[in-house]
């Protein structure tokens, strides 16, 4: 299986659990209120930030793993560390409780850290399996539980909210039951490819495999937790100058501007870090490289555009509206995620390169500069001053990163560019009648949405047209299809 069809099987997989959370998106957004999403958002950003280092990062190394056996003992050593961490963080909660108990919109919390612990435990067991299943190319396991997960999630908030139960611990149990689903799926699904792997944990030492990876726990994992603080950085600090309501906005702002780094990117993420793994030459990793990149921004650029210039009409449309300050955080935020869209799925490269130290670093500066900027903002009492200030400075730090990774491979800017520019130029183009539409022209507003659509559906066609390799590969299932009946 190669890798444009492993990231197919990954991104098919990714769409369809996205959908699934399109389409229940505007029925809970008027179910949920605000506040109620931005008191849950704070739970699962520490819910975030806990399974980030669950494991020490130690699955992390599950695919860099030279043997089967080495493999299989480190898979019992991360269950380990796992378990252990989750213990710890139970014997934490009423330390957390006390705490938070006295910091503004965190009060609203503190009822539900008591699931913290069994949401930790589940979330890092099917980190640990996704990196297994990476390592076995099982990608059709984890795209199983992708599906699973969302459909379960959102089938129960929405049960629990008809049942005039709408509150964040329902979130929160609806979080709970689709990773508990999703676990078992992932599980049975994936026992196969667990079972074909031969040898022993006990032909090599546990604690020598841990001891061999240990660059994994005392660089990627900082290195980790300092790259997911910089994402859930915004909610956590937000809701000690504002209010939960900001927060919810805030927190829905970038579960809808993500959605094309989850749909594309995290799937080209999943396989282009066991491929770059193999590479051997600096010559195939910097082609590997430029061609991810060069992928990923012509896939992205008028996704993003089109999110800056009319997030605010997009959102009060689907969402309704009393989500009109959420629209404009999306406007914000939306240079800053295309360049993590950009940058995210090939940063594992400094993985692949033994560059651990330098991924920590960029992770430091990035925490540091953009708590800065969100505590400026907090102080004037500015929430979009704020999330501008924290969408400028990670904008700027992507773009730094992108530039080192292309040195590091001795790969040239200028080739990424030759290959976009023509993207770029349609992007440009189809930005025009968006732009006109949303500041020069008065249209009711399901009108600019069914307008923003076709042009989006232009830019697809253009995508269509100008790579071979997306065009056979969306055409390949009704060929299949068209096969099977001719039979």
């Amino acid at each position: 299986m190669g890798f444009g069809r492993d990231t197919l099987t990954m991104t098919t997989a990714t769409v369809a659990a996205h959908g699934i959370n399109i389409l229940f998106t505007p029925v809970l957004a008027r179910l949920f209120p605000p506040e109620v999403f931005g008191v849950y958002a704070l739970f699962a950003s520490v819910l975030t930030l806990l399974v980030t280092v669950s494991t020490l990062r130690y699955s992390q190394a599950l695919v860099v793993c030279e043997g089967d056996a080495e493999a299989r003992g480190l898979l019992l050593g991360c269950f380990l560390v796992h378990a252990l961490f989750t213990l710890v963080c139970l014997a934490c909660v009423p330390v957390m409780q006390h705490h938070l108990s006295t910091v503004h919109s965190w009060n609203a919390v503190v009822p539900l850290l008591w699931w913290l612990p069994p949401a930790l435990f589940l979330a890092g067991t099917i980190q640990i399996f996704d990196q297994w299943l990476s390592r076995r190319r099982a990608f059709g396991a984890k795209a199983a539980q992708r599906t699973a997960t969302a459909l379960v999630t959102n089938l129960a908030s929405l049960v629990q909210a008809t049942a005039a139960v709408a509150t964040s611990r329902a979130l929160v149990i609806s979080n709970l039951l689709g990773s508990l689903v999703g676990a078992v799926v992932q599980v049975f699904r994936g026992r196969l490819s667990v079972s074909g792997c031969r040898g022993s944990p006990g032909a090599c030492s546990l604690f020598s495999v841990l001891y061999r990876y240990r660059r994994f726990a005392a660089y990627d994992a900082p290195s980790a937790v300092l790259n997911t603080l910089s994402v859930q950085l915004a909610p956590l600090i937000l809701a000690v100058f504002f209010t939960p309501d900001v927060v919810g906005h805030y927190a829905r702002a970038m579960g809808l501007v993500q959605l094309p780094m989850i749909l594309v990117g995290s799937a080209i993420a999943q396989t282009f870090y066991p491929y770059a793994a193999q590479l051997r030459t600096s010559e195939e990793r910097a082609h590997f490289l430029q061609k991810t990149l060069s992928r990923l921004f012509r896939a992205g650029i008028f996704p993003f555009c089109l999110l800056g210039l009319a997030g605010s009409t997009i959102f009060t449309a689907i969402l309704g509206p009393a989500w009109d300050l959420a629209g404009t955080f999306a406007q914000i935020l939306s240079p800053w995620c295309f360049f993590v869209f950009v940058g995210s799925p090939v940063s594992t490269l400094l993985l692949v390169l033994d560059r651990q130290d330098l991924n920590l670093i960029f992770n430091l500066m990035t925490v540091s500069l953009r708590a800065m900027a969100l505590a400026a903002g907090g102080l004037l009492g500015d929430a979009v001053m704020a999330v501008a200030a924290f969408s400028a400075v990670g904008t700027l730090l992507w773009i730094l990163l992108i530039l080192k990774l292309l040195a590091l491979t001795s790969s040239s800017p200028s080739t990424v560019y030759t290959s976009v520019r023509h993207p770029l130029a349609v992007a440009i183009l189809l930005s025009i009648p968006v732009l006109l539409l949303e500041y020069a022209v008065q249209l009711p507003k399901l009108v600019k949405i069914a307008l923003y659509g076709l042009c989006s559906l232009l830019y697809i066609a253009f995508l269509i047209r100008a790579e071979p390799g997306l065009r056979s590969a969306l055409l390949k299932p009704w060929r299949s299809a068209g096969s099977f009946l001719a039979k």
